[in-house]
């Protein structure tokens, strides 16, 4: 099931991703030809830092490559100034980069985003350990040094030229794309159109979590945007709370008027057509009388923002995440984290000198970047990592022996190694459980096959790297699982609880204040903690949370989502004296108290909702559809009574 999902990702089809595999594709095949042209080195890092500088807007990359730049600057030159000091200290050498390395590896788990540039500082750190047993020379070793920081430094420089060319890769484009997408939603609930892609609440939370980085950057590069971005922002906020309004018509069985619904669908989709044309949509006049009160509520909205009436955005706000962890210097899983990645390094590298086997060098590299947080995330990046590398190889492989030897122009090689970049491009840009495998692709093929200025003939030198990735992957991970194992389960059955306790909080609202918002950013984070923790091994014995295998997970998410949906349009339906919702949201906090682990299950009834509601029926029937959760208290008695 898990390959079929995976499988399913990497063919999902979207104008955003084709335009960014393109981008990624474009600015591989220019550094190719740009470093094999000068001879310059280290193209394999080149590329890398392609897949990883470049996001989702130029403007975004252009910060990330500059703070790549100044982040690389600072490790490689304290990585000069710890050669320098201690070159003829082999063991001074070790234990200072080691000391680095261990803090580099926490700040990057409690920083967040800001985490990626302590990633750069611990890949410099360990991989120029390998440096001073390639060559006993001081000099060849600075040399390496420098020329490693001025591929990264030519690399962002295309990737920024490169992103610059294409206006789907600037922010005001991105944003009227996005708010296009939400009409487009919106008119195909309206509609009832047979096949609706995603849940209206995951839609939601998406937008929620660029619309804001997205609108300022917009502002700042776009001076037509800055001027109207009133008007921009009142669009963007109408589409939000049409698109939930629509959804919760779609789910009402009684539905009778249509014609309203098929004209508003018509005025969204005329919005859409504009706002992807990047010109400010002008509204279409609306006749219409509607009988619905939802399709009275988005009527009302359509008829203020025509009149130039600004749209407020639904209550509630977007959550910031902290810069760093709240708990950083509390909670000893961060200082096991770094531990564990060090003792792995430390394992590989003991092997790497032991054995003077110089081809697998990538070995301690393995154990920096499949470090995660939480057990599955190291199990999903591992298991990518190495059917990324397998698949670089064979490619590598089949161009060596069939291709290269017909080839002797640097036409022909570019045209040989699209196909590579270009499905490693396609990857990288899918989604994340997918994304890290074209990453490893690209980069693994350009190690194997173009590390050199000329033909590749040496499958030594290709079967050693492979070895190399391999071996780091297996200690990585046999060192994750035994040591301090860091589940998601704990942390996924918190943000259950959250989930179903944001969702009280919204039945017991009144209608004009209630806001669904913090239910969909609770339902995003629920979900990319599931998929982690489905790449688990939950059948190892080691592993403390296996019984987490029979959590109705999916379930509860979705009839969270199905509930808050139902919940609207039960609120605008709803009589001044209907306490159906109440004591609803009371049994749904006194639920998410069993969730946490706090209380049983709740056993006390409520009340029948209105059956003159369309929407009772269906409310009714899913919250009593809310399955019992098993204790982690009663899991672990019974597995130690089966074990005595």
């Amino acid at each position: 099931m898990i390959t079929r999902q995976w499988m399913a990702q990497a063919r999902q089809v979207s104008s955003e991703r084709c335009h960014t595999a393109l981008r990624l594709t474009l600015s591989c095949l220019l550094l190719t030809l740009l470093f094999l042209s000068l001879q310059l080195p280290f193209l394999a890092v080149a590329i890398i830092v392609v897949f990883y500088v470049t996001q989702k807007n130029v403007v975004l990359t252009a910060g990330i490559g500059l703070g790549f730049i100044v982040v690389a600057l600072l490790a490689l030159g304290e990585m000069l100034l710890i050669i320098k000091v201690t070159y003829d200290y082999p063991l001074i050498r070790l234990v200072t980069s080691l000391f680095l390395f261990f803090w580099a590896m926490f700040f990057m788990r409690v920083l967040g985003k800001l985490g990626l540039a302590f990633f750069v500082v611990g890949l410099v750190l360990i991989y120029a350990q390998t440096f001073p047993s390639m060559t006993g020379e001081s000099e060849v070793i600075v040399r390496l040094i420098l020329w490693l920081w001025t591929s990264m430094v030519v690399a962002i420089g295309v990737i920024v030229l490169v992103n610059a060319c294409f206006v789907q890769a600037y922010p005001h484009y991105q944003f009227g794309q996005q708010v296009a997408d939400l009409y487009e939603q919106a008119a195909d609930r309206l509609q009832t159109a047979p096949a609706i892609e995603g849940h209206v609440g995951i839609i939601i939370a998406e937008h929620l979590s660029q619309r804001q980085t997205l609108f300022k950057l917009a502002c700042l590069t776009n001076g037509r945007f800055k001027q109207q971005k009133e008007s921009w922002c009142s669009l963007s906020n109408m589409a939000m709370r049409c698109v939930e309004l629509a959804e919760a018509y779609r789910l009402n069985p009684t539905k009778n008027d249509s014609y309203s619904a098929q004209a508003l669908a018509h005025c969204f989709r005329q919005l859409a057509e504009q706002a992807r044309q990047r010109q400010l949509p002008t509204p279409l006049g609306l006749e219409i009388t509607p009988a619905e009160p939802i399709l009275i509520e988005i009527s009302e909205l359509y008829h203020q923002f025509a009149s130039g009436q600004a749209i407020v955005p639904p209550p509630g706000h977007s959550e910031k995440p902290p810069l760093m962890a709240a708990d950083a210097w509390r909670n000893p899983i961060y200082l096991q984290f770094a531990l564990k990645t060090l003792l792995a390094s430390l394992i590989c590298y003991l092997f790497y000198t032991a054995t003077a086997w110089q081809g697998v060098h990538t070995i301690m590299l393995s154990c920096v970047i499949v470090a995660q947080p939480g057990l599955g995330a190291t199990y999903q990046k591992a298991i990518l990592r190495i059917t990324g590398a397998l698949c670089a190889a064979g490619a590598a492989v089949l161009c060596m022996v069939f291709i290269q030897p017909h080839l002797d122009t640097v036409v022909g090689l570019l045209l040989m190694c699209l196909p590579i970049f270009a499905l490693s491009a396609w990857l990288a840009a899918g989604t994340e459980r997918v994304a890290y495998a074209g990453i490893q692709l690209g980069f693994t093929f350009a190690l194997l096959f173009l590390s050199g200025f000329g033909p590749m003939s040496n499958l030594t030198e290709l079967r050693d790297r492979m070895i190399g990735i391999v071996l780091g992957v297996i200690v990585a991970s046999i060192v994750y699982l035994y040591l301090w194992p860091d589940s998601d389960a704990p942390r996924l059955r918190r943000g259950m609880a959250n989930l179903y306790r944001q969702l009280s909080h919204y039945f017991a609202q009144p209608a004009q204040n209630a806001t669904p918002l913090p239910i969909y950013q609770c339902v995003q984070q629920v979900e990319e903690l599931a998929n982690r923790l489905c790449a688990e091994p939950l059948a190892s014995t080691t592993l403390p949370y296996r019984y987490a295998a029979q959590w109705p997970i999916n379930e509860s998410v979705a009839l969270a989502q199905q509930l808050a949906i139902l919940a609207t349009g039960y609120h605008r339906c709803a009589g001044s004296d209907d306490r159906y919702l109440a004591y609803a949201a009371t049994w749904l906090g006194a639920y998410a108290s069993h969730l946490a682990e706090e209380g049983e299950y709740p056993l006390e009834a409520f009340p029948h909702p209105d059956r003159h509601n369309p929407y009772a029926t269906a409310l009714d029937k899913d919250l009593r559809r809310l399955a019992v959760w098993p204790s982690t208290a009663l899991q672990t008695t019974q597995e130690v009574n089966d074990g005595t």
